[in-house]
């Protein structure tokens, strides 16, 4: 219970980077940019998020109300091809197989309403994560981009948590993130950025956002390391569990 706990965290961190600090008006570390966008203007928000690698990769795909009415009804086509979007724990949730870096054209229908728009799919950033993670040192941080475009965002997120054994939940202490230039492809993560605490979480994510109407749509690629008690492959576990969330939902 405790690692499906962590994952499920780690996977509302990964789908929910841009959202979680675009209604702020300033980054924590004073980085070259501010979010864009405000989530509070919009309706409904639509995500693609990428949880697989190569030519060919695996996206995952959300759909919420943020400011409008419940949803009841959600159809999807990439390029006329019809996507399954079905209503999930909760969540409207599917899969797509699509090319990284590609332009495609979306037709969405929340609740019989219609948002047609393109949106370009970011590049996985190649990062090389220290090995181990303190937070009393500054760390070097580098990546690449392959092929090298830039996406409308670049962020760095870093959270650190403790389990509580009584609540058997994550307690969250520090959850921080700087905005980049979208052009760099590097940073310096400055000592005591997080906290000393039981565990830690690094992202680096890359979203492109489109809007259409009430509807705010990104699509996102993101680069998660992990470190502490719980330490392990952070991408391959959530990559596993995903592909048994789409079996189930066939």
């Amino acid at each position: 219970m405790k690692n499906l706990l962590r994952l499920l965290l780690i996977m509302v961190l990964a789908m929910s980077v841009l959202i979680s600090a675009c209604g702020e008006d300033d980054d924590d570390d004073n980085g070259n940019t501010d979010p864009p966008i405000n989530p509070e203007n919009f309706d409904y928000f639509f995500s693609l998020f990428g949880i697989g690698e190569g030519e060919k990769a695996e996206y995952g795909i959300i759909v919420e109300a943020y400011e409008g009415a419940d949803i009841t009804s959600v159809t999807l086509s990439i390029d006329g091809i019809d996507v399954p979007i079905e209503y999930f724990w909760g969540v409207w949730m599917g899969f797509a197989e699509l090319d990284p870096g590609e332009i495609y054209a979306l037709n969405l229908a929340i609740n019989s309403t219609s948002y047609n728009f393109n949106l370009q799919l970011p590049i996985y950033p190649q990062i090389d994560w220290p090995a181990e993670f303190d937070p009393t040192q500054s760390y070097n941080l580098s990546w690449v981009l392959n092929p090298n475009i830039n996406s409308n965002i670049q962020e760095l997120v870093g959270t650190s948590w403790y389990y509580d054994e009584d609540l058997e939940e994550y307690i969250i202490v520090d959850d921080k993130y700087v905005f980049l230039d979208p052009g760099v492809r590097s940073y310096t993560l400055a000592a005591n950025w997080l906290s000393v605490q039981e565990e830690y979480d690094l992202v680096l994510a890359e979203t492109n956002w489109v809007i259409s109407g009430a509807l705010l749509a990104v699509a996102s690629e993101v680069s998660i390391a992990s470190y502490g008690q719980d330490i392990r492959q952070t991408e391959a576990v959530t990559h596993k569990y995903l592909n048994h969330l789409k079996q189930s939902l066939k």
